[in-house]
């Protein structure tokens, strides 16, 4: 049986097990080392998806409330009230614009 005192006091490497297999033996635990580096990065990268996924949904809450809020400023009544309040000297037209059209006239004869 192993004991601590055998393992602190370097017994334990005189072994000829450990001696034969002492390059598997650091292999496996290079391998174990190597994954629990990669856990830590894949819980470090899941935390900045969630992250970034609370900041889009964040950001889509703004861009309604924003669109919804220039909606309602566009709106013809909003819009007349705003141009009263200011006092900017527009006025509502009484009368539909003119349409003007331009007739071109095509010099070139075929």
């Amino acid at each position: 049986m192993i004991t601590l005192r055998k393992i602190l006091s370097g017994e334990i490497l005189q072994n000829e097990f450990l001696r034969k297999n002492l390059r598997y033996l650091i292999l496996i635990f290079g391998l174990f080392f190597v994954l629990v580096i990669i856990g830590a990065i894949g819980d470090f990268k899941t935390a900045q998806i969630q992250e970034l996924n609370s900041e889009i949904a964040e950001l889509k809450e703004n861009s309604v409330f924003i669109s919804s809020e220039l909606m309602h400023l566009s709106l013809v009544n909003v819009v007349n009230k705003e141009i009263q309040d200011r006092n900017i000297g527009l006025k509502k037209l009484s009368k539909p614009p003119r349409i003007i059209e331009l007739k071109i006239e095509d010099n070139k004869k075929k």
